[in-house]
Formats: structure tokens, sequence, C-alpha cells
């Protein structure tokens, strides 16, 4: 495959990447919106090996309870683009539509303007669910 043919398919692609580390464990998602400011994002649950097994109730609530409040460093990609920056968790919840999910809401510490214009260039050009 020719390779202009791949980095033009990467541009054009609209899903966002995020991952962070809490300092225990990674974590890896998508971005459902994204400003300069903030971000909301479904995290997948269950690494590699345990990706058939349903995280518990007392697992989830558990890591909730880990996960809100903490100030993490954040990595945000897509379209050629990545920026790393700290934010802190808001508000982290089970996702309604599927259990092996985590909806998480976080507020990022104040960045570059470079950084800025990426996010808020990148949270543009979501795919929006019709």
């Amino acid at each position: 495959m020719d390779t202009s043919r791949v980095r033009k398919s990467i541009k054009l692609a609209k899903t966002i990447k995020v991952w962070f580390w809490d300092t225990v464990r990674e974590y890896t998602g998508e971005a459902v919106s994204l400003t300069a400011d903030d971000l909301t994002a479904l995290l997948k649950m269950g690494g590699t090996g345990a990706s058939t097994v349903i995280p518990s109730r007392a697992v989830m609530d558990g890591l909730i309870r880990h996960l809100k409040g903490r100030t993490v460093e954040f990595k945000i990609s897509g379209q050629t683009m990545e920026v790393g920056l700290k934010g802190t968790i808001s508000d982290i919840q089970p996702d309604f539509e599927n259990p092996r999910r985590l909806l998480l809401i976080a507020c990022f510490k104040t960045t570059t303007e470079r950084s800025r214009d990426i996010l808020n260039h990148l949270g543009k050009n979501l795919v929006r669910p019709a």
C-alpha cells in the first residue's frame, strides 16, 4: 500500500485516542467531546488477557473512587497530532450502554497556546453520532 494513502487515511480519521497513567496502571479510550479546557471520554476496561472478563461491580466502584479527583498526565492523539498535558478527573461513572467502559470527565490544567489550538482542532473534528 502506498504510504501517502496511509497518511491521508490517518489524517481523515475522526477518532481521538485518550491515554493516561495513574502511577499504578494505564488507561485507554476514545474522546466523546474535547475542548482546550475539558475532555469527556469513554475508557475501555479489561486489559490484555482479561478483555473477555467484565470487571465486577466492586472492582468498578473501587476504580471510580480511586480515579475521581486524581490529577493525571493525559496523552491525546488523532489525525497525526498529539498533545500531552495534565488534567484532573472531575467525574467518572459506569457507561450505561456498556459495562466494560467508564465515562470520564476531566478538566485540563493551563497549557501552551499551541496545545490549546490542537485540542480545539481535534475536538471540532470529532465524529458526532447521527
